[in-house]
């Protein structure tokens, strides 16, 4: 986990870049397509480039602030947070992954303490599929609608029974639906049960922010934004998703929650986990097995083999690592022990009595 100093200025980053991406779909009324969605959002989490304008915060300018935080509690020059985005070709989602993009989370512990270094790092991959809302309409008439719980996305014939086909080598856990929504898509409907749930479960800044959040993932197909919301499956905003891989739950009132590391854990076994890792090496068993699986090997004049994907760009792939020495950090945070000439330490003088 990251010091809770850091949690702020992550969660404004990630939160810009869904009111970014979310006031557009809002103003367009669903005339945004799933490519300009997901270029955008490769491009605000690139932390090498300029980053699209209308950002509160690019990705360099959090990594800079990042360090401000960093050094201000005496870690300075230990610390390193690093985003970068990779592209993909389309033949790979449809033969493959199914996925508009992978992201890939990591944390790597830097302490010089090797086994606690050894015992904290992780990393972790998830591939997503998206989908942008549509206002129902005819377009001629679409400025004059307004947005609610009834806006639709588009389902690829075949794509969600591919996915749970996919599921069944990489596990249940490691492929979302990203669903692309206008801004304040939750309040869209307050009577609405994850609606409802939030506003008892979060403190009410969390839930004020999640309010405006357009940006949600949920493991199952929803053809409407009011299925999205509208039961006990697992749903998350895209912001919190991440924000809570690094940081712990403490914004929740009254439930418990584990954590989503463990939680994949105990769901898929480590035999999926390992499969998915592969997908993004493009290894190539791995690749023929799942394009077998699939039945997304081709025609006999355009056959699709794993070879074919093993010298391309394979799928956008956002990777975030975190660098972070959590011993130094723990040797910070303890009281230093007195000088030997100051009261009360070994062989020091003055009085050895506790203050009242």
């Amino acid at each position: 986990m990251l010091p809770i100093q850091c949690k702020e200025i992550m969660k404004e980053f990630l939160i810009g870049i869904d009111d970014y991406i979310s006031e557009k779909i809002f103003d367009e009324k669903g005339r945004i397509g799933e490519e300009e969605c997901v270029s955008d959002l490769l491009r605000s989490l690139n932390g090498k480039g300029k980053g699209p304008r209308g950002l509160v915060i690019t990705a360099k300018e959090f990594e800079n602030l990042l360090q401000e935080i960093i050094s201000e509690i005496g870690l300075q020059g230990k610390v390193k947070f690093c985003m970068e985005t990779e592209d993909f070709s389309k033949t790979f989602e449809g033969a493959v992954n199914q996925a508009d993009y992978a992201l890939a989370l990591k944390f790597v512990d830097t302490s010089s303490d090797v086994t606690m270094a050894e015992n904290n790092s992780w990393e972790i991959y998830y591939l997503f599929q998206t989908k942008v809302a549509r206002i129902p309409g005819e377009e001629s008439e679409r400025d004059n609608l307004e947005w609610s719980d009834k806006a639709s996305f588009v389902e690829t014939s075949g794509q969600v029974e591919r996915i749970n086909m996919l599921k069944e080598i990489i596990g249940d856990s490691a492929i979302y639906y990203h669903y692309f929504c206008p801004y304040g898509a939750i309040g869209l409907n307050e009577e609405s049960h994850v609606y409802r749930k939030l506003k008892n479960d979060l403190s009410d800044p969390v839930f004020n922010e999640c309010e405006r959040l357009g940006m949600w993932i949920t493991e199952k197909w929803h053809k409407k934004i009011s299925g999205i919301f509208s039961n006990n499956d697992f749903v998350s905003s895209w912001v919190y998703f991440i924000l809570m891989h690094y940081f712990d739950s403490a914004n929740r009132k009254n439930i418990s929650f584990t954590h989503p590391l463990e939680f994949k854990k105990s769901r898929d076994g480590q035999r999926q986990i390992d499969e998915r890792n592969k997908i993004l090496k493009r290894d190539k068993d791995t690749l023929e097995k799942i394009i077998t699986h699939l039945g997304t090997n081709g025609t006999e004049k355009r056959k699709i083999t794993a070879e074919s994907f093993q010298k391309r760009g394979y799928l956008r792939l956002i990777e975030v690592q975190v660098d972070f020495p959590s011993y130094e950090y723990e040797l910070a945070l303890s009281p230093s022990p007195p000088a030997p000439d100051e009261p009360n330490a070994p062989g020091g003088g003055g009085s050895s009595s506790p203050s009242p």
